[in-house]
């Protein structure tokens, strides 16, 4: 006598379809494994992304900045300043303060918040 003819009909079924079951989601988790390996080895080629640069004061990512040509940059500001005073202008010097507004806004943010005592 075998072993199946001794079990419950219903029960040999169930345990058949969970056997159905555990192989089916093993070779699903086997081609998905074999999928991820062939995407990975297609990104190896790609360069790998610049570290953000960190704002100073709360080290938080900012946007990476575009290189631009200081003579670029003097004749946007010339540009800016003739449209704000409507007379001719000349740039002389200037110096970038990328800070500036996070570190007022954040004064003003301490300066609104009274703790009780």
């Amino acid at each position: 006598m075998s072993l199946l003819a001794l079990a419950n009909p219903t029960s040999v079924n169930i345990l058949i379809g969970i056997l159905l079951a555990v192989l089916a989601f093993t070779a699903f988790v086997l081609l998905r494994k074999a999928a991820a390996n062939k995407c990975a080895k297609t990104e190896e080629k790609k360069p790998e992304p610049a570290a953000p640069v960190l704002n100073a004061h709360h080290a938080t990512a900012l946007a990476p900045a575009l290189p631009v040509d200081e003579s670029v940059l003097i004749a946007v500001l010339s540009a800016a300043a003739y449209e704000m005073l409507g007379a001719p202008v000349r740039v002389v010097s200037f110096r970038s303060v990328p800070d500036a507004w996070s570190i007022e806004g954040r004064a003003r943010l301490f300066n609104s918040h009274h703790p009780r005592i």
